[in-house]
């Protein structure tokens, strides 16, 4: 049972100005009563009453079931004090649907659902201040102050960062618009991560490949044309012959270099976090799985 006054509930309705005919509030939450119920379809409030009880394990699945009390009028049959439920949106549509399916009923459930509705909607407004109360005005007006100062410090701030951030971005789309190239070596060092990784990493990404009976990488069509990679043609002595031969090399561009950097932090990142997710999991005791 609640420890409520009665009349509580009259009460807040009245003084409510988001109250209606058939929903009120209840510690800020939107709530119809039983005694409603029972006047809105024709039904003796007792019924109501002792269908409320009967399936109050239902009912309470979707929050406890307040019961309070009003005092009878002198005109009431019996004397005393009257009890009735306070009911929240879900229980009174799972009340309704217990009851008999009668038109009275199913005009009421309608009534119901849009007051609940208006309800919501009268809550989640903001409540504008008084203006004729001075104290409230200007309580109001600093706090718009207030509002706009806290918007323009991180305006501010944000556009001091970008301002701190811009030379940084300026030289990585220098370095990347850049004519240079480097070898697998020179890049794998600018990375900082050795050689065989580099290739290693080229090839599962589809930027090199190798060719049987070719010496060294040859670069993807696609990385060519998108000026990641690039073919350096030098010539060279035979060996064996003494020959003179030409050979191409496969070398990362610096706008290649740019975009395998970035390719290689975001993989980092994910990976991360796909290592840290289960280990928050764990704590929270849930299965990763």
């Amino acid at each position: 049972m609640s420890a409520r006054q009665p009349h509580e509930l009259l009460l807040a309705a009245q003084q409510s100005p988001a109250a209606n005919d058939l929903v009120t509030t209840l510690d800020g939450q939107p709530v119809t009563t039983t005694l409603k119920v029972a006047a809105g379809t024709g039904s003796q409030h007792k019924n109501v009453l002792e269908l409320v009880r009967t399936y109050i394990d239902d009912l309470q699945e979707f929050g406890l079931v307040t019961f309070e009390t009003r005092a009878r009028s002198e005109g009431q049959h019996g004397g005393g004090d009257a009890e009735y439920a306070v009911l929240n949106e879900e229980q009174s549509a799972l009340l309704l649907a217990y009851m008999r399916n009668s038109e009275i009923v199913r005009q009421f459930k309608k009534a119901l659902i849009r007051d609940f509705f208006n309800m919501r909607r009268a809550l989640a407004a903001p409540a504008l201040p008084n203006f004729a109360d001075p104290a409230a005005a200007a309580r109001a007006w600093a706090d718009e102050v207030e509002a706009r100062r806290a918007l323009a410090s991180k305006t501010a701030q944000l556009e001091h960062q970008v301002a701190d951030q811009a030379p940084a971005v300026a030289g990585l789309k220098l370095i990347a618009d850049a004519s240079g190239s480097m070898c697998f070596r020179d890049a794998a060092a600018t990375l900082n991560m050795p050689q065989h990784a580099l290739t290693d990493y080229l090839v599962s990404k589809g930027w090199i490949y190798e060719r049987a009976g070719a010496e060294g990488y040859k670069a993807y069509r696609a990385r060519l044309q998108a000026l990641d990679l690039r073919y350096n043609t030098f010539g060279y002595e035979s060996k064996t012959t003494g020959e003179r031969k030409a050979r191409q090399q496969v070398r990362i561009t610096n706008k290649g270099l740019t975009r395998l950097a970035e390719m290689i932090a975001v993989e980092a990142a994910e990976r991360k976090l796909a290592a840290a997710t289960p280990q928050h999991q764990h704590r929270l005791g849930l299965d990763p799985s």
